[in-house]
């Protein structure tokens, strides 16, 4: 069974209290959230995404130290509710009625792979079209449940983690090949700015958490590329950019580049058995070797 295989940089993002830590050990902390994790029973584990009406939860974790890497496995679980339908054998179209409940869901895995070494995070995401699509879903529950593991500890909390796609080397090769461009988007994070008047603005719950920068050109001139690069590099190390667009004309065409369209993943061709369920073991050997080559 063939597999999509998303590659993700992983931010960690302090907040300015007095009460944290000088120097911030990522290992510590991914760990003990994910140990208090496993101790908490599976009902308290699970997060109802009520607006996707799928609950999921963290089904298990493991960690393994590799070449001074620090990987850990991560086995998600989600289920689709309030989906019934009638079930008919697809021989004799014989009906089997509604097998489900509303509150019934098929159980859909997604594995996840973290690796941490020397400061840096990346994550190697499985992309599961029946379950967690994204990413960003496994980062705010985790998030969620940081939150809960400071609250039983009695701290407050003082990080949250964020996720951004790594974006395909294909995005420079386009970038310098274009003979001018004419406009630049960057989407930054609302937080980048912090108590200004346009963080403040963004910060409310009817605006998006996130601010546009467009450039364009001067008069008979045009926006270098070096700047879009420098931009481009600061969002591939885990900086609080979110997405590029540039348009202008390369020798013969217009053409726009945009970061979100040029994700970069892999294609991993995994076992399964006869129910079309992957083989967990195998997965994460793979997903192992693919944060291995990428941090050497």
């Amino acid at each position: 069974m063939e597999r999509n295989v998303y590659k993700y940089n992983i931010e960690v993002n302090v907040i300015d209290i007095l009460s944290r830590p000088i120097r911030i050990e990522v290992n510590d902390e991914i760990e003990n959230v994910l140990d208090f994790l496993s101790a908490l029973p599976r009902e308290e584990r699970r997060v109802d995404l009520s607006t996707q009406e799928k609950v999921i939860y963290l089904e298990e974790y493991v960690k393994t130290e590799i070449n001074n890497m620090t990987i850990y496995f991560l086995k998600f679980v989600s289920l689709k509710y309030n989906q019934t339908r009638e079930v008919l054998n697809k021989d004799t179209l014989e009906s089997k009625g509604r097998l489900k409940d509303v509150n019934d869901g098929d159980k859909e895995y997604n594995h996840i792979a973290i690796g941490v070494k020397n400061g840096r995070i990346k994550a190697a995401f499985e992309y599961n079209y029946y379950g967690i699509q994204g990413l960003g879903t496994i980062i705010s529950y985790i998030n969620d449940m940081a939150t809960k593991y400071f609250k039983e500890i009695g701290i407050d909390k003082y990080y949250y983690l964020e996720a951004h796609n790594e974006v395909n080397r294909e995005f420079l090769e386009e970038l310098n090949k274009m003979r001018q461009i004419n406009a630049a988007t960057i989407v930054v994070a609302s937080e980048r700015f912090g108590n200004t008047e346009f963080g403040d603005l963004s910060g409310r719950e009817e605006i998006k958490d996130e601010i546009e920068i467009t450039f364009k050109r001067a008069k008979r001139r045009y926006i270098p590329k070096a700047i879009i690069e420098e931009y481009y590099n600061k969002k591939q190390n885990g900086d609080a950019i979110k997405r590029i667009y540039v348009s202008g004309r390369n020798e013969t065409n217009k053409i726009k580049l945009d970061t979100e369209e040029m994700k970069q993943k892999v294609k991993l061709s995994v076992s399964a058995n006869i129910f079309g369920e992957i083989d967990s073991d195998n997965m994460f050997e793979q997903l192992k070797n693919y944060l291995m080559e990428e941090n050497g």
